[in-house]
């Protein structure tokens, strides 16, 4: 159970200005790296901020759920309104934001 819940918006840059050098045991992204405008710079900023036995936790979404690959085999990629791909999405590289280069 999280003993507390920080949010802000990441694309401004000051929410970790605002935590005063406060190290956390895990920093979590649900489904947020998709629609930040510079998600490495995200992710290194939650490390600096990790005590060392910390981790950081991502979700994003799956480009292999059925959807998707159906999409994908007929020539789109299906930026919608809503659902997996919604339009609040940032194209990005995802293997090398997630994966590293």
């Amino acid at each position: 159970m999280a003993e507390r819940v920080i949010v802000g918006d990441l694309n401004v840059g000051t929410l970790w200005q605002e935590l005063d050098g406060e190290q956390f045991d895990v920093v979590t992204f649900g489904d947020v790296l998709e629609h930040l405008l510079e998600p490495l710079d995200a992710l290194r900023a939650a490390v600096r901020h990790l005590k060392p036995s910390g981790f950081v936790v991502i979700s994003v979404p799956n480009i292999a759920h059925g959807d998707v690959r159906i999409a994908l085999l007929l020539g789109t990629f299906p930026y919608r309104e809503t659902g997996l791909l919604d339009r609040t999405h940032v194209p990005v590289l995802y293997q090398e934001v997630v994966c590293g280069p």
